[in-house]
């Protein structure tokens, strides 16, 4: 059952000043590999994109400290405009230190404050899986992206093979709970998030959401044995 927007607000709100680091350390640097990715397919979207001359915007949906808009700042703000949304302000006070100029809003992915066919990209990483309907926020992505933009997510899913789900659960309910509670001074949030892959989309779930939303292209890229994907979704 996914929590409730408050416990995730408070949970995030303690983890902002570690976040990142702790991401890296329970990840064991895959997570460096996943973003990689991630920023090499934005990066041929905004090349084909930006061939008109137009200002690209983009739209990153809990957008925590700002990751994907500080790669963005570094190598394509001359071109891209970032709007950023997320539910926790002590993450959005790192976001909007990092980069003062572009726009830091706190805000509900199920509800997004924006009118329709607002945006040419909208990303997601690491943040769906923490909403109580993501279903719903995937339709809220579709809704405010122009025709022919793009929807990139980055997840953790639950492991086709039950056995490396187990194994999983237990690395991240034992080992990464310590790391990350030794990292963070705080042990829940890492408990919590076993829980939270084993209640979310598998990978076919994940794509049929997003073809029910109305996404008329969906590529899933399957990463670590499964167990986590890029999702490129194109209106």
């Amino acid at each position: 059952m996914p929590a409730s927007p408050e416990f995730v607000e408070k949970l995030f709100s303690q983890l902002a000043p570690v976040y990142e680091k702790v991401s890296v350390a329970i990840s064991g640097g895959m997570i460096l590999h996943w973003y990689d990715l991630l920023f090499k397919t934005l990066d041929r979207i905004y090349r084909i994109k930006s061939r008109d001359g137009k200002r690209i915007e983009h739209l990153d949906i809990a957008t925590g400290t700002g990751l994907i808009p500080l790669w963005i700042w570094k190598h394509w703000r001359n071109k891209v405009s970032v709007t950023g949304i997320d539910l926790t302000e002590g993450m959005l006070k790192i976001a909007r230190h990092r980069m003062p100029d572009w726009k830091f809003i706190v805000g509900d992915a199920l509800n997004l404050p924006f009118d329709d066919n607002s945006f040419d990209v909208a990303t997601v990483t690491f943040g769906l899986r923490n909403m109580e309907d993501p279903a719903k926020a995937i339709s809220e992505a579709y809704r405010v992206l122009r025709s022919g933009g793009y929807f990139l997510v980055l997840e953790v899913v639950p492991y086709p093979n039950p056995l490396l789900q187990r194994l999983f659960e237990m690395h991240v309910g034992t080992v990464s709970a310590i790391a990350g509670g030794i990292l963070s001074g705080n042990i829940t949030p890492y408990v919590y998030f076993a829980g939270s892959v084993d209640s979310f989309f598998t990978r076919e779930g994940f794509e049929k959401a997003c073809r029910n939303a109305g996404f008329r292209k969906v590529g899933i890229l399957p990463m670590a044995f499964g167990g986590s994907i890029l999702a490129i979704c194109q209106k």
